[in-house]
């Protein structure tokens, strides 16, 4: 987790994990480490992936946004 609270103190606009955190929803599966750093910091959007979520979208309570990426693909435009 050191990793990823260092990271975390840059401020980055968009994070990629291959593991990614708990969902705030049941079935979002991940690792509650994660989660946890992702909490107590700045929101950020993350993407992740690894274990797959039917509702691959998720808010945590600080404003973090959680993309699971897993057998999906998301295409963003302005």
């Amino acid at each position: 987790m050191l990793a990823l609270n260092q990271i975390l103190r840059k401020k980055p606009d968009v994070l990629l994990l291959h593991q990614g955190p708990e969902g705030v929803n049941s079935g979002q599966l991940g690792h509650a480490g994660i989660r946890t750093v992702l909490e107590a910091g700045e929101s950020t959007l993350v993407f992740c992936g690894h274990v797959h979520w039917e509702q691959p979208y998720a808010e945590l309570p600080n404003g973090t946004q959680i993309c699971n990426a897993d057998g999906k693909a998301f295409i963003f435009s302005r």
